[in-house]
């Protein structure tokens, strides 16, 4: 689950990628959750997906100042995740690293998530998009008398890239923590968990359709 190579912030050492040609990608879908920050207050986080292609973009609505040298990060499904930044070091100059990404694979839920027999709906659909269907669980952590209550639902693509980013070796770091060990196709809608110091809460609002485009330059 690992990324294949350590990343430090201010040394991407060796992995430059060379500017020979670029492409110009356009993300269609801005995917918008809401959370409780560290303070109490109500926070959004967007992402960008294509489906198209299938790929997902983080950018600073996503990771916020987590990595201020960092302009977006698109990961692909065929494994590799690219970075853009800019280094001061070449009066920011915005380079691009790629980077080979891991995620492991789950064929069901873990064993521990109770269904409750409870679903709720999540989206909206004034946006054009259907709203999904999530289904409850409930999972007890014995250790610490700790309960947290999942809606999930299944999907037709993968979204395993929302899950392993905060497991990376990056800087850029998202203000929700998905939970690991689900299947690729299976999208985490909400977690409600309350801690002995602190409340973790978000939930998915919906779907945008929207024009944001990135230039990818490859080598």
């Amino acid at each position: 689950m690992r990324v294949l190579v350590n990343i430090c912030l201010f040394l991407f050492g060796g992995f430059t990628v060379m500017i020979a040609q670029s492409k110009d990608l356009n993300f269609t879908e801005a995917w918008v959750w809401e959370y409780i920050d560290s303070t109490s207050i109500k926070q959004e986080m967007v992402l960008y997906r294509e489906p198209k292609t299938g790929s997902w973009l983080f950018t600073s609505e996503a990771f916020g100042s987590t990595c201020e040298m960092c302009n977006w990060l698109l990961f692909m499904p065929n494994g590799n995740c690219y970075i853009s930044y800019f280094d001061p070091a070449l009066n920011g100059i915005e380079k691009i690293i790629v980077l080979s990404y891991e995620t492991p694979i789950y064929k069901a839920i873990p064993s521990n998530w109770e269904p409750t027999g409870l679903s709720k709906y999540f989206g909206e659909e004034s946006f054009g998009f259907s709203k999904f269907t999530g289904k409850s669980y409930c999972v007890d952590y014995i250790k610490t008398n700790e309960k947290s209550i999942f809606f999930i639902t299944d999907v037709e693509f993968n979204v395993a890239p929302l899950y392993v980013f905060n497991t990376l070796e990056l800087e850029a770091k998202l203000p929700i923590d998905f939970p690991l060990h689900l299947p690729e196709s299976m999208l985490v809608l909400s977690e409600s968990t309350e801690l002995p110091d602190k409340e973790i809460s978000y939930k998915f609002k919906y779907i945008s359709p929207t024009e944001y485009f990135i230039q990818l330059k490859m080598k």
